[in-house]
């Protein structure tokens, strides 16, 4: 019971080496989330705007920045 109450889950770099450069899910994090997003762009705009966070807020729609 407690085990389950206080887990935190492997460290940081089991968690990169372990689950996030090989896809995998944690599946006793007491939150998992994910999604999709299909973006209608060609790569060098998308990885021109995601390598440049000053960009960041022109990209969104209702930004009046």
């Amino acid at each position: 019971m407690f085990g389950q109450l206080f887990y935190i889950g492997p460290p940081v770099e089991v968690l990169h080496e372990r689950y996030a450069k090989q896809g995998r899910i944690d599946d006793r994090a007491p939150v998992r989330a994910s999604h999709e997003v299909w973006v209608d762009a060609p790569v060098e705009r998308v990885f021109a705007l995601l390598s440049d966070p000053t960009r960041w807020p022109r990209s969104s729609p209702t930004s009046t920045a």
